[in-house]
């Protein structure tokens, strides 16, 4: 896919994998790029509710989360950008939205919601979060994105909400080194001996694409 940025055609931006929500029933995520399909466990109900395109998948904070079989996602240092629409209320916990890596400082990959309701990205050891809230009841378009410049670190990850950067505070500066030990999970993140940090909320359009978008790229995403 194309974008026109501020009059500039663009070469397409490679995502390599698309959960869109838009399924209707059961419980299979499907991938729309690379065939990396989601299995949802401990879903009940009916999780395809009205998103913010289309339809979302609706997790409840409890034990709900989509585990990606056979991807490992992202690993090393190699450079990254992550993509969702979120909504959620939740305050006073951490909320994955998207995990993959071993639970070692600088081996995880977490792209989540702080306990204060401010965007952040995490690699265990150390995170990097947002300015504002986004757990306020209204859809948001989040992004996590990480340059590879040889020795990349927790803070020199970007963040965005509704397609403008954040200002960003840091606990650290814990090198970045992602490890291929777990599948790629939304809504959740294992750390080693359990499963934790459930996301509750809707999830809708979860992108990884293999490349450090731009801010005018991910303000394109966000407006699409």
């Amino acid at each position: 896919r194309s974008y026109s940025v501020t009059g500039v055609q663009t070469c397409a931006l490679p995502i390599l994998v698309l959960w869109k929500m838009d399924e209707t029933t059961g419980t299979v995520v499907s991938d729309g790029v690379g065939g990396h399909d989601g299995q949802a466990v401990n879903v009940t109900g009916m999780p395809w509710i009205a998103g913010r395109l289309n339809n979302a998948l609706k997790l409840d904070g409890v034990d709900d989360y989509v585990d990606v079989a056979g991807y490992a996602g992202i690993t090393g240092t190699a450079s990254r950008t992550c993509t969702a629409w979120i909504k959620t209320t939740a305050n006073g916990k951490e909320q994955v939205i998207l995990s993959w890596g071993n639970a070692v400082n600088g081996q995880k990959w977490m792209f989540r919601v702080q306990a204060d309701g401010k965007l952040a990205a995490a690699v265990w050891g150390g995170y990097i979060s947002g300015s504002v809230s986004v757990a306020d009841g209204q859809w948001h378009h989040v992004a996590a994105v990480l340059l590879d410049d040889g020795s990349p670190s927790v803070n020199e990850i970007r963040l965005y909400v509704d397609g403008f950067p954040q200002t960003v505070t840091s606990s650290s500066s814990q090198a970045i080194n992602t490890v291929a030990s777990q599948n790629v999970q939304m809504g959740s993140v294992y750390n080693g001996t359990a499963q934790g940090s459930f996301f509750s909320g809707l999830l809708d359009e979860v992108r990884i694409y293999d490349v450090p978008l731009t801010g005018e790229q991910i303000l394109r995403v966000a407006m699409e």
